[in-house]
């Protein structure tokens, strides 16, 4: 769980975090070992759920050693399979964070959202929808452990 005071906005539990995989984990279907350890210790915190298009068919292959869930997607685009995600687990005690276009409902959906762009790019769409980007997914894992730099970028 993460809990972060925001002045002016309250107090929030964060119990879910989802990450879209493709350009957000992972560059062309891999994780770097990097992004592999700063995963395991989130998993300790906070539950951690992977949901993705697998489009080059390696996420399982990348994170079945984890403790998080993976989703894969079944439809064409994916957006509104990852909104209801989200609102399945609860929009109001999760945190998304992704790169794409097919992310963009996903972050509205959630109390937290986070844009993050990196090998691959970041979609104009995802970043409008975003509360928060980096540019860098390490940069993410970074504020999650040190909440109170996600609390002076969102106060008002």
């Amino acid at each position: 769980m993460l809990e972060i005071k925001i002045p002016s906005l309250g107090q929030f539990i964060f119990k879910h975090i989802v990450f879209d995989f493709n350009g957000t984990l992972a560059t062309d279907g891999s994780i770097s070992e990097t992004v592999e350890n700063r995963l395991k210790e989130l998993c300790k915190k906070m539950e951690v759920h992977v949901i993705t298009m697998d489009t080059f068919g390696t996420v399982a292959d990348q994170l079945s050693h984890l403790s998080l869930q993976v989703a894969v997607l079944n439809g064409d685009r994916g957006t509104d399979e990852k909104e209801k995600y989200i609102q399945t687990l609860g929009s109001d005690c999760c945190i998304a964070v992704g790169n794409g276009s097919n992310d963009c409902k996903m972050l509205r959906a959630a109390m937290l959202s986070i844009a993050v762009i990196g090998r691959e790019g970041l979609s104009q769409k995802a970043l409008k929808d975003a509360d928060l980007f980096f540019t860098s997914i390490e940069d993410v894992f970074d504020s999650l452990e040190n909440p109170a730099r996600l609390m002076a970028t969102l106060r008002e």
